[in-house]
């Protein structure tokens, strides 16, 4: 009951990273509202951008040694979209998966796009959607004029305790939390309680729901199996957020009938077309993609320390 302490979005302060003095700068102009415009859209991707890519930049794996200190551990080096074309050997990559076009997948950063082939993408753990901020290596393929990915991962995850280490001077909660906690005494106290009541409930979990619409059938008996499925081990709370009512009535039922259909529809013509293309044409098939083999075998020969990266970086993402 002393743990949980629940705040006003509108009281939190807004900060904005600041590319110049490297670090986060309050921002006294931010208006404060529920309907923000199309720039205030731009400014939430480009400042979850920039966050992502300075805690990114700043973690072991990707500061350069320095002077003349021998580092036998090779870093790892981010390549801006913008520099992709014509660029030759695996690359590391940070941007955002975008979908300017219909059907057609590209990565985004603050000043480039570009297409992706992500047939090949081996994924490294998490859930990837449009707008998500992705860490991916590949290369770029000349013939198909787009940046193939090998490999497609979440960037790293940070705990607070590294963050406050490097911004010890900023309070991204709440002004009266700190007033609360004004001096360290206050605060290491504060903090031993939380670490002491966190050893106690290891077991405890928060449910965090959103768009429960509650005038929906279907909703409903998901919820029910829901909560049929925490009965033996609830969690400490479920939370729920709006919008509480379908803004299309009949939509679930409508698309996963749709969808169903699709997919059955999708599995009967690619059985036909590859018996089809088994039969007839299989050694065309394979002079046409000549080219493009030997372009992944070139590229892939290049080896780079992306992969290891990657993988390391699930494992810290799992682990945190």
């Amino acid at each position: 009951k002393n743990v949980l302490k629940v705040t006003n979005a509108f009281d939190l302060p807004k900060y904005s990273y600041n590319t110049n003095s490297c670090t986060y700068v309050r921002d006294e102009k931010h208006s404060k509202s529920l309907f923000g415009n199309a720039n205030d859209k731009i400014k939430v991707f480009r400042e979850r951008y920039l966050l992502i890519k300075e805690r990114l930049e700043r973690h072991p794996d990707f500061i350069p040694p320095t002077l003349n200190i021998i580092n036998e551990k090779e870093t790892a080096v981010l390549t801006e979209i913008g520099g992709l074309v014509g660029s030759k050997g695996k690359k590391l990559v940070l941007g955002m998966i975008s979908q300017i076009e219909e059907g057609k997948y590209y990565l985004e950063d603050l000043y480039s796009y570009i297409l992706v082939d992500l047939s090949q993408a081996i994924t490294t753990g998490g859930l990837f959607v449009e707008g998500t901020i992705v860490l991916v290596e590949g290369y770029y393929s000349e013939l198909k004029d787009c940046f193939v990915v090998t490999i497609l991962g979440m960037p790293y995850c940070e705990s607070t305790e590294k963050t406050k280490e490097h911004f010890p001077n900023v309070n991204f909660t709440n002004e009266m939390i700190h007033c609360e906690i004004e001096n360290n005494q206050n605060k290491a106290l504060l903090y031993n309680k939380l670490i002491e009541y966190e050893e106690e409930h290891e077991e405890s979990n928060i449910v965090v729901l959103s768009d429960v619409w509650l005038d929906c059938p279907n909703v409903l008996t998901h919820l029910e199996q829901l909560f049929e499925g925490y009965s033996l081990q609830p969690p400490t709370i479920f939370l729920f957020m709006g919008n509480f009512t379908c803004p299309y009535p009949g939509m679930i039922n409508t698309t996963n009938t749709i969808i169903s259909n699709n997919n059955n529809n999708n599995n009967n013509s690619n059985q036909d077309q590859q018996q089809h293309n088994h039969h007839e044409g299989s050694n065309e098939y394979f002079e046409e993609n000549t080219d493009e083999e030997e372009e992944d075998k070139e590229n892939n020969s290049n080896n780079s320390n992306g992969s290891s990266i990657l993988k390391s970086m699930n494992e810290s993402n799992l682990m945190g």
